[in-house]
C-alpha cells in the first residue's frame, strides 16, 4: 500500500511539474502579438508593416473589380458608392459603376425591385 502511495505521489509530481528555465514568452506566439506570423521568403521578418514591398500596391490605389454584367444594379445586396468611405463628406467613393456613375444606397432607392422581393422571400422561406 505504501509503495502504491509513493508511486502515485511521484506520478502526480512528474505530471504537474515544468522546467523553470523554459518559460519564455517568445516560445508562446499566441501570447506575444508582436511576433511575425511565420517564415516568408523575400520579406524581412523584423518588418511589422502591412505592406512591406511597394510592388504589392495597386497602381494609383485602385483595385480593379469588374461586376458580372448580368447583375441587376438595383438589387438589395449592393452597397452605395459612399458605403465604408473614410471621408463620405468629401464624396470619397468606395465603389462606382463601370462608367464612373454612382451606386445608390439600398435605403435611398425608394422601393424594392422585383428581384429584391424574390430574394427576400427565398431568404426567409416565405411562400
Amino acid at each position: 500500500m505504501a509503495s502504491t502511495l509513493i508511486l502515485f505521489i511521484l506520478f502526480i509530481g512528474c505530471s504537474c511539474g515544468h522546467p523553470i528555465d523554459d518559460y519564455d514568452p517568445i516560445n508562446f506566439p499566441m501570447e506575444n502579438p508582436d511576433l511575425f506570423g511565420g517564415d516568408m521568403l523575400g520579406f524581412d521578418s523584423e518588418d511589422r508593416s502591412a505592406v512591406v514591398d511597394k510592388r504589392q500596391l495597386w497602381e494609383r490605389g485602385v483595385v480593379p473589380f469588374v461586376e458580372d454584367p448580368g447583375l441587376n444594379k438595383t438589387v438589395i445586396m449592393l452597397y452605395g458608392s459612399l458605403t465604408f468611405s473614410k471621408d463620405w463628406r468629401a464624396k470619397l467613393r468606395t465603389m462606382e459603376t463601370l462608367d464612373g456613375g454612382w451606386l445608390k444606397d439600398p435605403m435611398s432607392k425608394g422601393k424594392l425591385s422585383q428581384k429584391d422581393i424574390q430574394r427576400i422571400n427565398m431568404l426567409y422561406k416565405c411562400p
